[in-house]
């Protein structure tokens, strides 16, 4: 079973439909919030939110994130993180009591332990499973872990480095749905630190799709 399968097995009962308010002005202004494939496009920046989307998984982590965006929850363990914030981040347990630290070191209120999973700008586009009638994917890479950071991701053998954290929103094909529906959180079982959100919209099918009545 894939990745992707499994994501398509879950409920729909477990789908949360989630109110989008914000679009275009929403968006991360430093990337266009949109993609090319061929003759296959689609524009995401209507799933831009004004605030920050959420989901939990199966062992009660909670995620915040935006599409094409960075969410305004802020991640402060008690340990040094190389970032705070970004598009994705993932808590769990109880609000952290004693000291805690921004990136730089410096002290902070303390959130409860977490993790930014992507920063910056995608370093991925394209159809999911190569297939454009399923939808779209854009990927984004975590910033690298702090050496006090107890939750490393472990070693690629290939390169002998440190797997990188990742989100990979997976935005599906769905014409029936006028705005965005949130779907579950995956982790990928190559990578503990790679994570995918499923979401469901009508923007997940290209623009100029032919298959779509």
């Amino acid at each position: 079973m894939t990745r992707f399968d499994a994501i398509m097995l879950v409920s729909i009962a477990m789908i949360i439909a989630a109110q989008v308010e914000g679009g275009v002005e929403s968006c991360d202004p430093s990337y266009p919030c949109k993609y090319t494939d061929g003759s296959y496009s689609w524009d995401l920046s209507p799933l831009c939110t004004a605030e920050d989307l959420q989901a939990t998984d199966q062992f009660n982590h909670t995620y915040y994130f935006r599409v094409c965006g960075q969410a305004s929850a802020g991640c402060y363990p008690n340990w040094p993180n190389n970032a705070n914030h970004g598009v994705a981040l993932q808590l769990w347990g109880s609000t952290l009591t004693g000291t805690c630290f921004d990136k730089d070191g410096n002290t902070h209120a303390c959130t409860r332990s977490c993790e930014v999973l992507g920063v910056g700008s995608p370093v991925e586009w394209g159809p999911v499973q190569d297939d454009p009638q399923l939808g779209v994917h854009v990927s984004y890479k975590g910033a690298n872990s702090s050496w006090q950071d107890p939750n490393w991701c472990g070693v690629d053998p290939k390169t002998g480095d440190e797997y990188p954290r990742s989100v990979d929103f997976i935005v599906q094909c769905d014409p029936s749905v006028p705005v965005l529906a949130i779907g579950s959180v995956s982790q990928s079982p190559d990578n503990s630190c790679a994570y995918s959100i499923a979401l469901l919209s009508r923007f997940g099918c290209p623009m100029n799709a032919t298959f779509i009545a």
